[in-house]
């Protein structure tokens, strides 16, 4: 993304650790061969900071270099077209191109973007990400006794970060229990499409065998026209492979369907984060997220 200085990257050999702040815990991925993963719980009473800098204490991770992922209730995210300015001029205009659109006053807000994917033949759009200044100062405030706020992201970029930058089109299908599924397509290291399904809580709060009998044909009719959109509007590639990361209980149940249905490889996602927790994914992709100057 590019715009709010506290979302620049710098190219770095200290020791890189990914945080993701949910309501009752914290999530670290921490750099290294191989990676390490913990899970923080947030006593009742406590605050997330004070827990936090216990855990760097602990770990011994003064001095590292830290990646803040958002949660998705952690911000906002608008899609808008591309103000007719120089690049060097967005970011002042961008608070007032949103400012009929946001829950709260944009002189409170942090304001990034990054480029959406769009019909080559209709006007350039950016995705305007927004989230509280407060938030980004408190993450501020906590980090600069002992590290370094490298950057701060959201939790999407960070999911298409794990599959680099290939030239085909990748979608993950990525549901946690409790959780509606939410479908993304990444092409050539851009995140070109994100989408939540709504009405498949079944598929992670039941097994395969007592799910309603058209939940599966539902949900390749949502695939299908999200596909669709991927061909017809962004006129991107056709989908090389679908990756599964869900709370089910079978996947062979999911996978196999998904295969005979679209004709596509449909897999699995295997990485280091997904054997300890699929809740793990979008810390473990901001470790991936290649850095720029």
């Amino acid at each position: 993304m590019k715009g709010f200085p506290l979302f620049r990257r710098q190219i770095t050999n200290v020791t890189t650790v990914s945080i993701m702040l949910l309501p009752d815990q914290i999530l670290l991925a921490i750099s290294g061969q191989p990676p390490r993963f913990i899970t923080k719980t947030i006593p009742l009473g406590e605050s997330w900071s004070q827990v936090l800098a216990e855990l760097f204490r602990e770990q011994k991770l003064q001095h590292s270099q830290v990646r803040v992922v958002l949660d998705s209730s952690q911000y906002q995210q608008l899609s808008i077209e591309r103000p007719d300015l120089p690049e060097e001029e967005l970011a002042g205009a961008l608070p007032w191109a949103i400012k009929d659109f946001t829950s709260e006053p944009v002189t409170q807000l942090a304001i990034d973007y990054y480029d959406a994917a769009a019909n080559p033949s209709a006007r350039p759009r950016l995705q305007v990400i927004c989230t509280p200044k407060q938030r980004i100062k408190e993450w501020v405030k906590t980090l600069q006794p002992m590290a370094t706020l490298e950057s701060v992201s959201i939790d999407e970029l960070a999911l298409a970060a794990l599959f680099g930058r290939e030239s085909r089109v990748d979608v993950l299908l990525y549901q946690l229990p409790g959780h509606e599924p939410h479908l993304l397509a990444v092409y050539q290291g851009r995140l070109c499409f994100s989408r939540a399904l709504r009405g498949f809580l079944p598929l992670v709060q039941q097994s395969a065998d007592q799910w309603p009998d058209d939940l599966l044909d539902h949900l390749m009719l949502e695939m299908q026209r999200s596909f669709d959109y991927l061909l017809s509007q962004l006129k991107l590639p056709e989908v090389a492979t679908i990756h599964v990361a869900a709370g089910i209980d079978d996947p062979a149940a999911l996978l196999r369907p998904l295969h005979q249905h679209f004709g596509i490889p449909a897999k699995w996602l295997a990485n280091p984060s997904v054997l300890v927790g699929l809740e793990f994914l979008p810390v473990y992709g901001a470790l991936l997220e290649q850095t720029s100057a």
